[in-house]
């Protein structure tokens, strides 16, 4: 996705969005946030056991930062470079996760 200088290629933008890495239920809808914000709705299956859904916010995507609210369950931050939103525990059957670009 670089240029041979290191640079951006044209279309790399275009494929670096956050991404569920694992998703502890159904997915219902994504949407890539390549117009607005990036946002997954899914359906909780509490079977899956205490597994958290982790969400990978890249930091070439995030850039200075980026402001993320999950609806329906708890949720917090770990990592350095860019950074993974772990969401536990849900509290209702449908959680919807939205980031936007942006500190």
């Amino acid at each position: 996705i670089v240029a041979p200088d290191g640079g951006d290629r044209p279309w790399t933008g275009a494929l670096v969005r956050p991404y569920p890495r694992a998703l502890a239920g159904e997915p219902i809808r994504w949407d890539s946030g390549r117009e607005g914000p990036w946002r997954l709705t899914y359906r909780a299956v509490r079977s899956v056991g205490d597994a958290p859904t982790e969400i990978v916010i890249p930091a070439r995507w995030a850039g200075a930062g980026f402001r993320a609210r999950v609806e329906g369950a708890d949720s917090h931050r770990v990592g350095d470079e860019g950074c993974t939103l772990l969401i536990d525990k849900p509290r209702t059957e449908i959680v919807v996760v939205e980031v936007e670009r942006g500190g």
